[in-house]
């Protein structure tokens, strides 16, 4: 009886803690709405107040950071234009060709060995029903030379 009732509170807790995550998690989202809302408004200029002046002034700060990260794009693109780059494509595409061939190739070998097995299992199974022929033809011979002894 205790086990049981030790199990329920167990679920009651789980079944507290999952709503505190969902609500939690909503919240987390819905301020994050409401901050690029707030942000949205500070970009339109519509509401000439001191507030979002001071606002555009503070947003001048990001614009000011974004200057060395552009000319480290720039460095970036620069080194793109080095010789390096298109030598590793070719020879990724080299290697992929490669792959591909000796792929295609232990393919059709993989075929061709299970052609050559399909064949062998025709010749032995004509060879069976060969033999079982002519065992059968013996057999109606011998039954038949037996029959005609008989007869005889």
């Amino acid at each position: 009886m205790a086990r049981s009732s030790r199990d329920s509170a167990v679920a009651g807790k789980s079944l507290i803690v999952i709503p505190c995550l969902r609500i939690s998690s909503s919240s987390s989202s819905s301020s994050s709405s409401s901050s690029s809302f707030s942000s949205l408004s500070s970009l339109s200029p519509s509401s000439p107040s001191s507030s979002s002046s001071n606002h555009h002034h503070h947003h001048h700060l990001p614009s000011h950071h974004y200057h060395p990260h552009h000319h480290h794009h720039y460095h970036h693109h620069h080194n793109q234009n080095h010789d390096h780059h298109p030598q590793i494509i070719t020879i990724i595409f080299v290697l992929i060709i490669i792959i591909l061939i000796t792929i295609i190739i232990i393919i059709i070998i993989i075929i061709k060995i299970i052609i050559i097995i399909i064949i062998i299992i025709i010749i032995i199974i004509i060879i069976i029903i060969i033999i079982i022929i002519t065992i059968i033809m013996v057999d109606t011979i011998l039954t038949s030379s037996t029959l005609k002894i008989l007869l005889l």
